[in-house]
């Protein structure tokens, strides 16, 4: 009898019916806090994605300024994160 991991099982399916980049997606939605610090993170909120595209709604329009100059560094990281490239753009509102 051969020993399979539940976690091994999980990514198969996700793969085979094709919501991986889905799962993946809501992973990096998940660590939106971890790549940005705490304190950012208190000024964000409605942070969602689909189809490649995270949107972040911040409280502050001069941190939303910042941000967008970092878009390009924030979506390498949470690709980096999750281990593949499933964001492609940052919408800031």
């Amino acid at each position: 009898m051969s020993t399979v991991l539940i976690g091994d099982m999980v990514k198969q399916f996700l793969e085979k019916y094709g919501k991986n980049e889905l799962f993946l997606e809501k992973q990096a939605v998940a660590s939106w806090t971890k790549i940005v610090g705490p304190l950012i993170a208190r000024y964000t909120h409605k942070v969602a994605s689909k189809n490649g595209v995270l949107t972040v709604y911040v409280k502050n329009s001069t941190l939303r300024f910042e941000l967008m100059g970092m878009r390009s560094e924030i979506i390498q990281k949470l690709n980096q994160e999750v281990g593949k490239e499933v964001i492609k753009e940052i919408i800031l509102k």
